[in-house]
């Protein structure tokens, strides 16, 4: 971030990536909220693999078969602007989510980031009910 005080002169401010953080999630070989506020996740079936930089053990991998990370309902996830940052490789072109949250434990009052064809054009996140956000990348396998 600039802040320019004056014709030919600027600051450079460094902004806090921890103000307002709710949960950060490293997969340092586990699914533990490295943020500090204990919001752990509960891994089933997924299993570690090689992150996109060749580290072990530092991301999952999900078969698309009765596998999550479940991390347990907390007021702090429930916001009204939020930002979700995600690096994921799509091995088949099927539907899913990638990351959800029920708010008022119903799937009728959530948001969710997730892939699937609609009209022709591939879900980047949606909010149900009402925004849906459409990417116009076509699918690459494996990339």
């Amino acid at each position: 971030m600039l802040r320019f005080a004056n014709p030919g002169a600027f600051l450079r401010l460094s902004p806090s990536l921890t103000d307002g953080l709710v949960a950060y999630y490293p997969f340092n070989g586990n699914a533990n909220d490295e943020s500090g506020n204990n919001r752990h996740g509960t891994v089933h079936d997924a299993t570690l693999t090689t992150d996109r930089f060749g580290n072990a053990n530092k991301a999952y991998a999900f078969d698309g078969v009765n596998d999550w990370i479940d991390v347990a309902k907390d007021a702090a996830f429930q916001f009204n602007d939020f930002t979700l940052s995600a690096w994921t490789t799509i091995v088949d072109k099927p539907s899913g989510t990638i990351a959800c949250y029920p708010a008022n434990g119903s799937t009728e009052d959530a948001w969710y980031y997730g892939y699937g064809e609609l009209n022709g054009q591939l879900i980047s996140a949606y909010v149900y009910p009402g925004i849906y956000l459409f990417g116009r990348r076509p699918f690459i396998p494996n990339t």
